[in-house]
């Protein structure tokens, strides 16, 4: 419980950073009281995991602005988006 509250909320604080990973594994690993010195075994696979968290992150970010954009267009008043031309 301890490992999915601390990383939960350190990668809610580094979503935007790139290689931000690492910052949060070593929060992680020194909130559970294990040796930080492995983290060269992290470094290995971390670059093709930091490219499918962008991903992930990016698919999202596009997602909630569809939903905002979708639910304000359908506003009627001066100024909105409209699809219409």
């Amino acid at each position: 419980m301890t490992i999915a509250i601390t990383a939960t909320l350190a990668a809610i604080g580094a979503a935007g950073i790139p290689e931000a990973g690492l910052v949060t594994m070593l929060i992680v690993l020194n909130a559970v009281g294990l040796p930080i010195e492995y983290i060269g075994l992290i470094l290995s696979v971390n670059w093709l995991l930091d490219r499918f968290r962008t991903a992930v992150n990016t698919f999202g970010d596009s997602i909630g602005a569809a939903v905002i954009e979708k639910t304000f267009a359908a506003d009627d008043s001066p100024g909105a988006v409209s699809d219409e031309t």
